[in-house]
């Protein structure tokens, strides 16, 4: 080999020259490498985390190029398959760029074959988009502020399973590139580019209570249903089951851990004498329903309100729900509170002021039950509430947070149905309530990787000024769509999202 004749009596300068000589004519490979810093498997950022770290630039070969190029870009994807073709979406919701001091850069601008570069890079994950990251027409204003919120990552949760299809991905990565520049056009082109996914999962407040209308389809708060003692007796009376929203679940910022909450059922039986005892609740199971709506266009709505199915338009949508069982609660003694319809009370002349108060706060309660006060009805109703605790498996399941995005949306649902006895019969009763799940804002004082204090920030802004510029790009809200003839090219397309 010509370097075979080289002794151990050569100076380290030859040695030196030899081995770049040796590195420029074999062609070495190559490589781009992006090093996050604290970085393990299962990290997690949130808001207001810090994304810091170097890219690592080598050459096999030297290379004019006319600059590097690191982004932080957000991503969201969705595939619809429609009557004609699938169709695949794509919207860059997030574009972050890490400008690069002309100091970092060699003069000229020339990488040599056989060194390697490291070009810093410091990214902060926002609170929530630019005002135009949303342009599309909405039905209400309420509507923008959910899309200019960061969706949580999607599809990307390693073992844990994140109730997402196959339709539906939010990826978040850093993004490098080395560009040249096209002669006389000036238009650049890639000379080498390297990725590195990261999980992304926003802080999410709580968000006011559902306004739900007989028009909203998929929430059921209250439902009432007649009683019978066995199959061919006469009715015992009727039993109604409400509930209001039950408050959000909060994530831990990591996602690992999940707040408790409770949803209160309320219970009115309207018996069909006034001997009749009311029925005795058994036990009460829960459930959550995981729904993700994805569209090939802006979404202008909620989807979840309203009736999702009729509401085609031009664009193609979609739905996944998936579902998971909670802990079951087992049967809780209850004591039921007897009252005196509002119509007897007036009948019989009786209304006395002791009686008044209770009268108002079962008042609410007894509109919901059967109003009937007809010749042989029950001059009385009874009430009761019942507490269901909500733990959510965390430990198993990856519940991102609720989030309504411009072609994505995720939503929950918490089924509870009540088994009842009564006398020698069971009944049960089913309601779906719409269940938020948040999470935490992250305290940056026990997270020692997160953003430095103010004081720390202004003694260090000399020393690290280079990685403190940001320019935050909006992205072209334009939907990048692309129509699929057959469903060789779906799964082609897939691979591609994938990689």
């Amino acid at each position: 080999m010509l370097f075979a004749a080289s002794t151990s009596s050569a100076s380290s300068s030859d040695v030196s020259t030899l081995g770049s000589l040796n590195h420029r004519l074999l062609g070495h490979k190559s490589t781009m490498k992006i090093q996050l810093d604290n970085y393990y498997t299962n990290r997690v950022y949130t808001s207001s985390s810090r994304l810091s770290g170097h890219v690592a630039i080598e050459v096999g070969k030297d290379t004019h190029f006319d600059k590097v190029q690191i982004l932080l870009l957000g991503t969201s994807r969705t595939r619809v398959d429609n009557v004609h073709h699938p169709q695949l979406t794509s919207h860059t919701f997030l574009k972050l760029e890490m400008p690069i001091p002309e100091a970092s850069y060699p003069i000229p601008r020339l990488y040599e074959a056989g060194r390697i570069y490291n070009i810093p890079f410091n990214f902060t994950i926002p609170s929530q988009l630019t005002i135009n990251a949303c342009n599309h027409n909405i039905d209400t204003n309420a509507v923008h502020e959910n899309h200019v919120c960061l969706p949580p990552s999607m599809g990307s949760w390693g073992g844990k399973d994140d109730f997402s299809p196959e339709m539906a991905h939010v990826d978040y990565s850093i993004v490098a590139r080395l560009l040249g520049e096209e002669g006389e056009s000036g238009k650049r082109f890639r000379i080498m580019e390297a990725s590195q996914s990261v999980r992304v999962l926003p802080a999410y407040s709580e968000q006011p209570p559902l306004d739900i209308t007989a028009h909203d389809k998929l929430y059921k708060m209250s439902k009432t249903k007649n009683l019978r003692k066995s199959i061919l007796s006469a009715k015992a009376g009727t039993i109604t089951v409400s509930a209001k929203q039950p408050g959000a679940v909060f994530l831990s910022p990591d996602g690992a851990s999940a707040s408790n909450s409770k949803a209160q059922l309320e219970l009115v039986f309207e018996p069909a004498s006034s001997q009749t005892l009311p029925p005795t609740p058994t036990g009460v199971t829960t459930k959550v329903t995981a729904l993700t709506y994805f569209s090939s266009g802006a979404i202008n709505g909620f989807p979840n309100m309203g009736d999702w199915v009729r509401s085609f338009g031009a664009d193609s949508r979609g739905s996944y729900p998936c579902t998971t069982s909670l802990k079951s609660t087992a049967a809780q003694p209850v004591k039921w509170q007897q009252h005196i319809k509002h119509q007897a009370r007036r009948d019989s002349g009786y209304a006395s002021d002791s009686n008044s108060d209770s009268e108002h706060s079962s008042d609410q309660n007894r509109r919901r039950g059967s109003k009937s006060s007809h010749k042989g009805a029950s001059p009385i109703y009874h009430t009761t509430t019942l507490q269901v605790p909500l733990d959510l498996p965390v430990h198993k399941k990856m519940f991102i947070p609720s989030f309504h995005s411009c072609i994505l949306s995720r939503v929950y649902i918490l089924w509870i149905t009540v088994s009842l006895s009564t006398g020698g019969s069971s009944s049960s009763i089913n309601l779906a309530l719409p269940l938020q799940v948040g999470v935490h804002r992250e305290d940056a004082s026990t997270n020692p990787t997160g953003l430095p204090s103010f004081e720390v920030a202004i003694e260090d802004a000399e020393a690290d000024d280079h990685l403190r510029p940001r320019t935050l790009r909006v992205p072209d809200v334009e939907f990048e769509r692309h129509a699929l003839p057959g469903y060789a090219d779906v799964i082609a397309g897939r691979t591609a999202i994938a990689n």
